[in-house]
């Protein structure tokens, strides 16, 4: 291996350098890929013989920068995945980032001095294999974001390669992330009402309407107006007839949003 290799990860680059026949990986690309801010966030953490500094050529000339070893990589990792403040998705992220260095890039520069991605999809497979995924995404009843991530991981666990960070549409991954309430949650986000005064506000405010199935068991659903704060889950239940039961939560906008419909005999606090 050369004094300095770059892999890609992800469409991030990760780079290893050979001290004395070791691999110490730079720690700002590191840092990147387990979301820390900065190199120091992450280095700071790290013994003094997990760390240290190496002069690497850039466009201005050759400069100093800090790198960890893999003691202090396989460190750096378990310590973030145990920091409870991580996003769900960067902590996946995390889990693939360790597989891959430790199960395929360090054994196979072990073994012939350097790294060869094994050869990945091609593009038209992937993009029928996300339209496929897609599909199956709606047919269950999810919506269309959420559809698309799911579409994205098991396309990105069948071919290797994942569509939306190459295209740079991540930022679908933000909504999932806000937190889903229940009536019983909403209730005590807004002065401690019961869920079944919850779920007649909702009705009030015109954003759910109560129905009735085929055995006559009353449900809710959401109103044009309150479709972009709801979400159907799928309960992994099913009533006697077979259909999957299915239960309606609220993204935490709503609450605003009922304060602002709110009148003078149903206040909200």
């Amino acid at each position: 291996m050369g004094a300095l290799t770059t892999f890609d990860f992800e469409t991030k680059p990760l780079r290893l350098v050979d001290r004395n026949g070791e691999s110490w990986f730079i720690a700002g690309d590191v840092a990147g890929i387990l979301g820390y801010a900065a190199a120091k966030d992450l280095t700071r953490t790290l013994d003094d013989d997990e760390r240290g500094g190496h002069r690497v050529p850039t466009p201005g000339g050759e400069q100093e920068v800090a790198v960890i070893s893999e003691a202090g990589l396989y460190r750096a990792i378990i310590q973030r995945r145990a920091t409870n403040a991580v996003p769900a998705e960067i902590r996946q992220t995390i889990t693939r980032f360790q597989r891959w260095v430790f199960h395929d890039v360090l054994p196979s520069i072990r073994r012939t001095g350097t790294y060869a991605p094994a050869e990945r999809s091609d593009a038209p497979g992937v993009a029928t294999a996300f339209h496929s995924y897609f599909s199956i995404g709606e047919l269950i009843g999810l919506d269309r974001n959420q559809a698309a991530l799911a579409a994205n991981r098991a396309t990105r666990t069948t071919t290797g390669i994942d569509p939306l960070a190459l295209m740079g549409a991540t930022h679908l991954l933000a909504p999932q992330q806000a937190p889903l309430l229940t009536p019983t949650d909403l209730g005590k986000e807004i002065g401690g009402l019961s869920a079944i005064a919850v779920n007649n506000m909702l009705a009030d405010r015109g954003f759910q309407e109560g129905r009735r199935d085929a055995k006559d068991r009353p449900y809710w659903v959401p109103t044009a107006a309150g479709e972009r704060f709801a979400v159907f889950l799928d309960t992994g239940k099913k009533h006697s007839d077979g259909t999957p039961v299915r239960q309606l939560k609220w993204l935490a906008d709503i609450v605003a949003a009922l304060r602002e419909t709110t009148t003078a005999d149903a206040p909200v606090a």
